[in-house]
């Protein structure tokens, strides 16, 4: 009897020690988690505009759109890149949806205009109006990264592992020289330079040229492949993530971020990240589709125009699974 009951103490008391550590760990993360998000920009969201019909929502949705910008002061840019991480936690996927930025699209009190003109007009809040007046797609919350911020975050993941071939290889080489490339990183190291076609694990300036190649391949169709690929390696490297490593790389990040999500938003989801990104398949998707888009001149300018209802039934299907 008196064996018995030792061995129960025994128990209750790892058993406790176990909790006290898991509380210890939690509320260091927590601690952690809240110094990194109160680095970054918290704004409100400006006026909104309705849209003229009905748009896809489902309380098993969640849509972000991660915008990337040309901006390197205080000047809002240009939107660069445009990708839609939706989160279904019913079929338990995430898609990264890039927007093509040349398709032609009505942009609400504009008229006709490309995509990413939208952001030029009226920032975030146009943009995210943009696509859901053409795309039916209900979106509420944006994240904007400039250049810099983009590179320092690549870097606090511990780089992003990516093939290249000779040309993108080439093409990169010639972007960390460049005047551009200069002046966003200062002269490149030799380690920065790629010999050639082959599997590297990026660091964040090579990332960061990688995503903007558009003359290599088949122009920008092929660069918002390479984007959506960087980011893959973002979230795959974030899953596995040490929080306890991260927090001076990610505090250089970190300040060029903004949103309109919440700090109690951005704790829940880095509480929920490794679930997303371990436990949910990732998918890719672009939009226009192929074969659903022609290219066109409108008023001078080369732009791509679409079949909506085509794009809009794939992503009726991929995103909200109907």
């Amino acid at each position: 009897m008196k064996k018995t009951k030792r061995r129960s103490g025994c128990l209750t008391r790892i058993l406790m020690s176990l909790i006290g550590l898991f509380i210890v760990l939690f509320i260091i993360y927590s601690i952690i988690a809240m110094l990194l998000i109160n680095k970054v920009k918290v704004v409100e969201e400006g006026e909104r505009i309705a849209p003229s019909h009905s748009v896809m929502s489902s309380s098993d949705v969640r849509n972000i759109l991660l915008i990337g910008t040309d901006s390197r002061g205080e000047d809002r840019g240009r939107s660069d890149s445009m990708i839609l991480l939706s989160i279904n936690s019913k079929t338990n996927k995430i898609n990264m949806v890039s927007l093509m930025r040349d398709t032609y699209v009505q942009v609400p009190g504009y008229g006709g205009c490309k995509l990413n003109a939208a952001y030029s007009y009226g920032g975030p809040e146009l943009l995210m109006d943009t696509i859901e007046e053409n795309f039916y797609i209900d979106i509420d919350d944006y994240v904007t990264v400039n250049f810099m911020s983009f590179a320092n975050i690549v870097d606090a993941v511990g780089g992003v592992e990516i093939e290249v071939n000779d040309s993108e290889a080439d093409a990169i080489n010639v972007l960390l020289d460049s005047k551009e490339g200069v002046s966003m990183f200062g002269q490149p190291d030799e380690d920065d330079y790629l010999n050639g076609g082959g599997t590297y694990k990026l660091n964040g300036k090579q990332a960061l040229c990688y995503s903007r190649l558009r003359k290599v391949g088949n122009a920008d169709f092929e660069r918002t492949e390479r984007q959506r690929k960087v980011l893959s390696g973002i979230l795959k490297n974030a899953a596995t993530l040490n929080p306890f490593k991260i927090g001076s790389v990610a505090g250089d990040a970190l300040p060029s971020m903004t949103t309109n999500l919440s700090k109690g938003s951005m704790y829940l989801l880095s509480l929920r990240l490794p679930i997303f990104l371990l436990g949910y398949d990732i998918e890719q998707l672009r939009i226009p589709a192929e074969d659903t888009y022609w290219g066109s001149d409108i008023d001078g300018e080369s732009v791509l125009e679409i079949d909506f209802d085509a794009n809009i039934d794939m992503i009726k299907k991929d995103l909200y699974d109907e």
